[in-house]
């Protein structure tokens, strides 16, 4: 069957696309994005037990639960063609969501998923906003609100190298409450490929001053977006990718479907400070998202490129969510009110056909 829809919504595509070029399109499962009444409640750590392994330990994180149904899930699915799409509903049931907080590290954030082909050929571009079109194939990023009215978002996209094990750092220049934003592979954030199984890793801690310009702690609540790329294009012309966002301000999602970024409140609540076993996954009992990595032996891949974020996607720097095109990296996204019942599949044949007719020509926004 999805096929058979993919196949549908390629030679609509087509024909409705001989002019225009085709456009990043997104949908979240549930037809309305992120519900705000959705808090995340996020348990402390001991920071000691808090290491950038590539490892998903029981004592570092508690599991989010979301739903991943195609039915049903607020995520949303972004894709570019529709052999994106199905390969984005793919990589959404393989979704795994971990956070915890503590005093030193700030919120720790650990993201595993399984994309159809582990692929990192891109690279960041030179200059001041390196940006983030590294994220057409694997990667990951945060788009936040901060409470300083002058730097008032965060917006980071981070990936590595499959050839060469290289970080990508990606940013346009929002860099959060404190305006400077620069986080250290290997210290701050780790990326592991496990080729055994397919599934991605990546363990990253971000400072509550870039959220909280007093820093914060329990009681304190931050918003934010997260979202997980994938995709085989070498080079960045938005031909093909796909991804999974956790709330409504990731890459290549459109601005109409804006609304809402989670909101997580740090809690009081302490996460067992014994044993550090590490958490079953849901691939049949090997935990291989993390710890060994098979890219060359080594958890580290290289230096570290300097890179960006994008304001055509993320949140803008003038004071709020960016509202003139999110990261929707191409236009042509739905606005979010496709039907909440019926075939998930039928349901995304229509939000394509109707956001191809529409499609922009690819472009970033200039400041």
């Amino acid at each position: 069957m999805k096929k058979i829809i993919a196949i549908a919504i390629a030679a609509i595509m087509t024909v409705a696309l001989l002019t225009v070029a085709v456009g990043a399109q997104s949908q979240a499962m549930n037809g309305t994005g992120w519900d705000p009444n959705n808090i995340v409640s996020v348990k402390k750590a001991d920071p000691n037990n808090v290491v950038k392994d590539g490892v998903i330990n029981s004592n570092e994180y508690e599991k989010f639960e979301v739903d991943l149904s195609e039915e049903s899930s607020p995520l949303h699915v972004t894709f570019i063609t529709g052999d994106d799409m199905i390969l984005g509903l793919d990589m959404m049931k393989t979704m795994e969501y971990y956070f915890s907080w503590d005093e030193v590290h700030g919120i720790n954030i650990a993201i595993r998923n399984k994309p159809a082909e582990i692929q990192q050929l891109l690279d960041i571009k030179e200059g001041d906003k390196p940006e983030d079109d590294f994220c057409q194939n694997v990667a990951w990023g945060i788009s936040a609100n901060t409470d300083n009215e002058a730097s008032p978002s965060l917006y980071f996209a981070l990936g590595k190298r499959t050839d060469d094990g290289r970080y990508l750092e990606g940013h346009w220049n929002q860099l959060g409450a404190q305006g400077y934003y620069n986080p250290t592979e290997l210290q701050d954030y780790i990326i592991n490929y496990d080729y055994g199984t397919g599934y991605c890793t990546i363990e990253w801690s971000i400072p509550l001053n870039n959220f909280l310009t007093a820093g914060g702690g329990a009681g304190s609540t931050i918003e934010f977006t997260l979202w997980a790329n994938a995709g085989t294009n070498t080079v960045p012309d938005f031909s093909t990718a796909y991804g999974i966002v956790l709330g409504d301000f990731g890459f290549m999602v459109n601005q109409k479907a804006m609304h809402n970024n989670v909101t997580y409140l740090l809690t009081s609540d302490e996460l067992p400070n014994g044993g550090g076993e590490v958490i079953p996954p849901d691939d049949g009992g090997n935990n291989n998202g993390g710890g060994q990595n098979t890219d060359g032996g080594n958890n580290n891949g290289g230096g570290q490129n300097n890179g960006g974020q994008n304001t055509d996607g993320g949140q803008n720097t003038d004071g709020g969510q960016n509202t003139d095109g999110g990261n929707n990296n191409g236009g042509g996204q739905s606005n979010g009110t496709a039907p909440r019942t019926g075939d998930p599949m039928i349901i995304m044949a229509a939000v394509a056909a109707a956001s191809a007719a529409g499609a922009f020509i690819v472009r970033k926004k200039r400041h």
